[in-house]
């Protein structure tokens, strides 16, 4: 775990995820009906890169990838009164994978079908405007491009409400020394810390992370 999110840094996603505050406000107006908000705002800031990520890699604008995610978690939402989750049947991966599909297909068919076909096709191909490989449930290059984003998610996830749990001074040691793996000798340096303080939140921020990453898995909604 300690070396995992070495490649992950603070501000990769401060841009968007500034961008996105409207439309968190948004989809919170739209859940109104729905009593629970604090759970739907945790659910909101748990999936949101991923299925914004999602979206993107699938050739969508940053306005499209945003609309995908509302009414993504609009699906989610409208179904809840009738879900129940059984992982042995179908993995929430899978099914929050098959919902953020659909909604991405939703917006490819909003474009013209000139717009559409250049967009989706590759100049060799042939008949067909691509929505049929893009809605494929089991092709496997969108397979391994969901299972990366879901990845990257989780431990984006994670490290969210790692940071929610700990004070700012051992979020700061995690962060510098573990993410972004400054020598302990630039972190005490930095912080003006000593050694002892900075082996010790390694390691019990390392098993929180740990903790809350098998929560995740093994409560992801």
């Amino acid at each position: 775990m300690d070396g995992e999110f070495q490649s992950m840094g603070m501000n990769t996603n401060d841009k968007v995820e500034d961008g996105f505050l409207q439309t968190r406000v948004s989809l919170l107006g739209r859940l109104r009906n729905h009593e629970d908000h604090e759970s739907w705002r945790d659910f909101f800031e748990t999936y949101w890169r991923l299925i914004y990520s999602f979206a993107k890699r699938a050739g969508l604008s940053d306005q499209d990838a945003q609309e995908v995610v509302q009414e993504t978690v609009i699906s989610v939402a409208g179904t809840m009164p009738q879900f129940h989750y059984d992982p042995a049947r179908c993995s929430f991966k899978g099914w929050l994978r098959h919902l953020t599909q659909k909604r991405i297909v939703d917006q490819f068919r909003k474009r013209p079908r000139e717009q559409l076909v250049n967009d989706l096709l590759p100049p060799e191909a042939g008949d067909g405007d691509g929505l049929d490989l893009l809605a494929a449930p089991g092709d496997p290059q969108l397979e391994q491009v969901w299972q990366t984003e879901w990845e990257e998610n989780l431990k984006a996830a994670a490290l969210a409400r790692l940071q929610k749990q700990v004070s700012a001074e051992h979020f700061q040691i995690y962060v510098l020394h573990v993410i972004q793996q400054k020598p302990a000798g630039e972190v005490r340096a930095l912080l003006g810390t000593n050694a002892a303080k900075i082996y010790v939140v390694k390691h019990r921020l390392a098993a929180k992370m740990r903790e809350i990453v098998k929560h995740l898995e093994q409560h992801p909604i």
